[in-house]
């Protein structure tokens, strides 16, 4: 593993009216000399084009939430350990919904009747009660055996409190979970601030902190639920187990065989 390169996320920061995509936006800046530096935050307040994981359209009202693309180097992980990125976004990300949320908790306790629980949907949307407060988007480049950038796109629900009917899945906001207005501004600096923790802990070798807290949050885990194999289109009842170092998920499906199943390889129900 290569060096780590320490920087401070967000320290060179810049805000748009609006983009297509602040993800496609920092994509093109690397083209540009010179290119942004490691850490660079780029938001937007509003995005004609953003989109999450398999191309699939990020609705957002105007103003109300935060959306923005941080730019890495990550230059001391191979690109086969690109996973670690999405571990390092989402829980970033979960740990800065449950800020905002009160009486909220993270896993299932005998004392959670009523409390809305914050998890992560395998491979990075963060839910609240199984309705989805944000999106990430990840993208990487590499050169050699190592990972040389990485953008990592993140969508948050803060003070929309209306959405479309046709979401595959229901939406919500920190607004409506917390019943209070979000300043943008203070979300964005606990935000980065998780951000920070979590990427320097990617620099350890084991990756022990990162793995053992995103597999403690995954929605349904080892829980009986519904899936489609949508290479089969079949539809069977599993249990989620977690992952595995590639960032796949482990399901007990039919039969009882353990099976690793790719994105693009598997829907929830």
């Amino acid at each position: 593993m290569s060096q780590f390169n320490k920087v401070q996320l967000g320290l060179v920061a810049e805000q748009l009216v609006e983009i297509d995509s602040t993800n496609a936006e920092l994509v093109r800046r690397l083209s540009v000399n010179p290119p942004p530096p490691g850490g660079f935050l780029l938001t937007a307040q509003h995005q004609t084009s953003g989109r999450g994981q398999s191309g699939k359209q990020w609705h957002s009202t105007a103003g109300k939430n935060w959306m923005g693309s941080l730019l890495l180097h990550p230059v001391h992980l191979f690109a086969d350990q690109a996973f670690r990125l999405s571990q390092v976004c989402a829980l970033a990300v979960k740990e800065t919904v449950e800020q905002f949320i009160p009486n909220y908790t993270s896993v299932k306790e005998d004392d959670s009747a009523g409390k809305p629980t914050v998890s992560i949907k395998w491979p990075n949307d963060i839910l609240v009660d199984g309705r989805k407060i944000a999106g990430i988007l990840i993208q990487t480049g590499i050169q050699g055996r190592q990972l040389s950038w990485a953008i990592l796109g993140i969508g948050l629900n803060a003070n929309q409190k209306a959405f479309p009917a046709s979401l595959a899945r229901p939406a919500t906001s920190l607004a409506l979970e917390s019943r209070q207005l979000i300043d943008l501004k203070v979300l964005q600096s606990q935000l980065l601030s998780r951000l920070q923790y979590f990427y320097e802990q990617s620099a350890h070798p084991n990756f022990r902190t990162l793995d053992q807290a995103y597999q403690l949050h995954l929605f349904q885990r080892d829980e009986l639920s519904h899936y489609r194999d949508l290479k089969s289109n079949k539809t069977f009842k599993g249990l989620l187990r977690g992952t595995d170092m590639q960032g796949r998920l482990l399901l007990d499906g039919p039969q009882g065989r353990l099976t690793t199943y790719d994105p693009q390889t598997i829907a929830f129900l």
